[in-house]
């Protein structure tokens, strides 16, 4: 808008680069926003990247737990005793699977409310003794 009050008075040479510097702004202003645009995508990725890992870690560790139960409840309901042996945790690292140990280790797993069976972890791990 001032540009073309200034565009009046002014010789080609001026308008000329009057036009350019507006350019360049207009460059400028285009480069920040598509570079504000690639950050946000890209932080976009990642935070989807990373609930998606999350959510198949958590869902990784429940599957981990029912087939420990079930093995517990096989063992439990079978009229010869048969040793128990826990699956090893290979889906997890080695730190994730000591960090996991030390803190399940006192607590407890519930059932479904039609059982109402609730079994401490030490207690499945006793029962292979």
């Amino acid at each position: 808008s001032s540009g073309i009050n200034a565009e009046y008075g002014a010789t080609k040479e001026e308008k000329l680069k009057l036009l350019e510097s507006e350019q360049v702004y207009n460059d400028r202003i285009h480069d920040q926003e598509s570079s504000k645009r690639e950050k946000l995508i890209k932080k976009i990725n990642y935070q989807l990247n990373k609930a998606t890992s999350l959510k198949k870690e958590a869902f990784t560790r429940v599957e981990e737990l029912q087939d420990q139960l079930n093995e517990y409840e096989s063992v439990v309901m079978s009229p010869s005793p048969a040793p128990f042996t826990p699956r090893p945790n290979t889906t997890v690292g080695n730190r994730a699977r000591r960090i996991n140990t030390a803190t399940t280790d006192n607590k407890r797993l519930s059932r479904p409310k039609s059982t109402g069976l609730l079994v401490k972890r030490s207690v499945i791990h006793s029962g292979q003794m």
